[in-house]
């Protein structure tokens, strides 16, 4: 059911409706019920496929068999603006790269951002120019003040959004959950805690690499 979401999200997204139908096509000799399913949301009827039942499968090949269930060499983003929690984005920071994961906090704008403690941030990345198809999670640190300034911010919450309908884990920490819960996110490889602490079973979801058993409600599955 998972593996169709994903590919309606997907196939939604092309533009042509004859490469729609030869893709749908295919899934029929795949299987026939996943054919079905992602057809009849395109509004599409697949053409009579042959299913081999005979493939078995291929340990190497699946996500679901073979993570490594480790965080390192993966890559997060840290979500933050101004008025952030400098000792909580600092201790998650630090604790990430401790293990492996390469971070890059990203801002509303680049140069650096100021901490709730006037502390001087370096940002990495713009959410102008990035996105979150290029990490593996993303993690938003406390700061009421720049939790606000993400909520209204609409890069910020489809930034978000995009993480969790792709299955990638998410984490927040204090006042960071408000913005999870602004973006309608929740359930499977998603964690919050009122502290820095959170960032150990983060990485522990990082290491699962994705949620694939992670329901995406209907308003974000478009």
């Amino acid at each position: 059911m998972h593996i169709a979401q994903a590919l309606q999200f997907e196939l939604g997204k092309v533009t042509n409706k004859e490469v729609q139908q030869r893709m749908v096509d295919l899934l029929a000799n795949v299987n026939t019920q996943l054919a079905t399913d992602v057809g009849n949301y395109l509004g599409l009827t697949p053409k009579p496929g042959q299913v081999n039942t005979q493939v078995g499968k291929a340990k190497g090949l699946s996500q679901l068999e073979y993570v490594p269930k480790t965080p390192m060499g993966r890559k997060v983003a840290i979500l933050a603006a101004d008025g952030v929690n400098s000792d909580e984005l600092s201790a998650e920071q630090s604790a990430l790269q401790k293990a492996g994961v390469t971070v890059e906090v990203v801002a509303p704008h680049l140069g650096a951002i100021t901490g709730a403690d006037d502390t001087a941030i370096p940002v990495q990345q713009s959410l102008l120019t990035t996105d979150s198809a290029l990490y593996d999670a993303v993690i938003v640190p406390g700061g009421a003040a720049s939790v606000k300034l993400l909520q209204g911010n609409g890069k910020a919450l489809q930034f978000i959004q995009e993480a969790f309908k792709h299955y990638k884990p998410l984490a927040a920490s204090s006042e960071g959950a408000d913005l999870l819960k602004a973006t309608g996110v929740s359930g499977a490889g998603v964690v919050t805690g009122n502290d820095a602490g959170v960032v150990n079973d983060f990485l522990t979801a990082i290491g699962q690499h994705r949620f694939w058993d992670r329901q995406v409600p209907a308003t974000l599955a478009g």
